[in-house]
């Protein structure tokens, strides 16, 4: 355990001096203290993990005035060759237990899995989160300074974090709203080979959203869960009982679908524009068209966001869903999109997220960061 305790403060102080532009000790180890804030500590059955706050600025330049949660993983058995690692990053109104999902997580967490498979994670709060465990939190500014931007420098920060203590290999691995974000990171900041490696992206297509759902979110200061909460009406949620028709499909777990309803978050309103605007923008000029490093795409074919009109577009043609999304990675050195038969929009938290093994969305996810 105290191998992964210097990890994590070298982690902690990488992402610090980047942001101050400081050198990093070449041995720099310490206790955790509050200088890292909070942290627990845990050992999972295939590795190790700890979770803490760490500094990060809103923009570069800027002062460290913010903090992200995040755990760190690292596997008992790391996979043979070099050692790489995921950084998860989860979509709007969800936390960074989209990722580690508590309830069954044998069958729904990615982290365990990861782990399992011998690569290494890093899995935040997003900056905004109404979600928190004790003094573990990111920070929450007002909505209006979350933009597609900040969370992409977030994310960039975090990624230079583990640069700085070694990790040569990368893999940035998103959904929905976070693989906006990762887009945006890699689109900004990958082009020097010194960032993120590879680009995973899950419940992402550049396709009008599903009005339907859409219409589904509404001000979390209008929800019971964040009653007295003191958010600005920029901040948005899910109105209830609408997450299963939204994010899951007649595959999904119920039980699975109502602790979704109990665990769901906020998301700003500015980031989320932000976000629609980007998907909109025709393929020439598109962001995405600008990253240069390996792209993955993973659809459910059942999404009710992207896949909610079969006649015009269906997500259970690969080829149909590759023809759409080929011309926005044009840049991109390798690009493969897999659709995912029996499945929403939130893969990870359907059973195909697992089963059939050789075929579920996870495997087609680990064995593709194996191969490329």
């Amino acid at each position: 355990m105290q191998k992964i305790k210097r990890i994590i403060y070298a982690i902690v102080l990488s992402v610090s001096a980047l942001a101050t532009g400081a050198a990093v000790p070449a041995h720099a180890v310490s206790p955790f203290g509050a200088q890292t804030g909070p942290q627990t500590e845990v050992a999972t059955k295939a590795g190790w993990c700890a979770s803490f706050n760490a500094p990060v600025a809103p923009a570069p330049g800027q002062q460290r005035t913010w903090q992200v949660a995040l755990t760190y993983c690292q596997p008992f058995r790391w996979a043979k060759g070099t050692h790489q690692v995921d950084v998860l990053t989860h979509g709007s109104t969800y936390t960074h237990t989209y990722w580690d999902w508590p309830q069954y997580p044998a069958l729904y967490s990615y982290v365990d899995k990861t782990l399992a498979a011998g690569r290494a994670t890093l899995n935040y709060d997003r900056i905004g989160a109404y979600a928190h465990t004790g003094t573990l939190a990111s920070t929450r500014p007002a909505s209006t300074d979350i933009t597609m931007a900040t969370d992409a420098y977030v994310l960039h920060q975090l990624v230079q974090g583990l640069r700085l203590i070694g990790y040569q290999h990368i893999n940035s691995v998103s959904h929905s709203y976070g693989a906006g974000v990762a887009l945006a990171e890699a689109a900004a900041y990958a082009g020097d080979n010194k960032d993120v490696s590879k680009v995973v992206l899950t419940g992402y297509l550049h396709r009008p959203s599903n009005p339907a759902v859409t219409a589904g979110n509404y001000p979390a200061n209008q929800d019971p869960k964040f009653a007295g909460a003191g958010l600005d009406d920029g901040y948005l949620t899910t109105r209830p009982n609408t997450r299963g028709a939204s994010f899951h499909s007649s595959t999904s777990d119920p039980t699975v679908i109502a602790f979704d309803e109990l665990q769901k978050d906020i998301v700003s309103r500015t980031g989320l524009l932000d976000f629609l605007g980007q998907r909109a923008v025709p393929a020439a000029s598109n962001i995405s068209n600008t990253v240069h490093i390996p792209v993955l795409v993973v659809e459910g074919q059942k999404d009710a966001i992207f896949c909610y009109d079969p006649a015009t577009f269906n997500c259970a043609d690969n080829s149909v869903v590759t023809a759409n999304e080929a011309p926005y990675y044009a840049g991109a050195p390798k690009l493969k999109v897999v659709t995912i038969p029996a499945s929403g929009h939130d893969l990870a938290l359907h059973p195909s997220a697992y089963s059939p093994e050789d075929q579920s969305s996870f495997a087609v996810i680990s064995q593709w960061l194996q191969d490329n």
